[in-house]
């Protein structure tokens, strides 16, 4: 009924909805232990989308889930003289359809055979640097 998308996929997709909503889906936590002047934050962006929309001629599928994410975590140091901030990012796509694309004139049959198209990856997921800046607050200032 929902697509080829094991059990284990579905549970814990709604276990991480589920604690985010519970525990807020973003935080900034200073980290007096170390210095007042560090902070951490953190946040966990999650959708779940279920698609049984399109009348597919074949054997395609048009009955399927998948998941997608966006972490991300950063850090910030806010000192007299300078700021810096790091941000990071993991985005994913968790179990896209392979065969839900059909022939033309039809095409896609909905956003998971768009994200498996140009993919190519039934899961994939990447890390990368989001943002990271310096501010220098003490430029030009004399004596």
């Amino acid at each position: 009924m929902w697509g080829s998308t094991s059990v284990v996929y579905r549970l814990v997709g709604a276990a991480l909805v589920l604690s985010v909503l519970n525990s807020g889906a973003g935080a900034e936590v200073t980290v007096d232990a170390i210095s007042p002047k560090l902070s951490v934050a953190g946040s966990l962006r999650t959708r779940w989308e279920l698609w049984n929309w399109f009348e597919p001629t074949g054997t395609r599928n048009n009955d399927y889930d998948f998941v997608g994410t966006v972490a991300r975590a950063s850090v910030k140091w806010k000192d007299d003289a300078f700021d810096v901030f790091i941000e990071g990012q993991n985005s994913a796509l968790i179990d896209l359809p392979t065969t839900a694309a059909a022939p033309a004139p039809q095409g896609n049959l909905g956003l998971g055979a768009v994200y498996y198209q140009h993919n190519r990856a039934r899961n994939d997921a990447s890390v990368f640097l989001k943002q990271g800046y310096l501010t220098l607050k003490q430029i030009g200032m004399t004596a």
